[in-house]
């Protein structure tokens, strides 16, 4: 069974926008988190 070519390549597009999306949400939550936990890292620092 042939699949058409120009299908394939819509596929490929499309899976590659979602890694994009999750790579970039991931990414954010990363950084996110890593300001938090510098800030938090700070805060506990001041009080002692």
């Amino acid at each position: 069974m042939m699949v058409p070519k120009k299908r394939i390549r819509q596929n490929i597009c499309k899976f590659k926008k979602v890694l994009g999306d999750s790579k970039r949400i991931c990414f954010c939550k990363i950084s996110f988190f890593r300001e938090f936990s510098i800030f938090f890292f700070c805060a506990t620092n001041r009080k002692k």
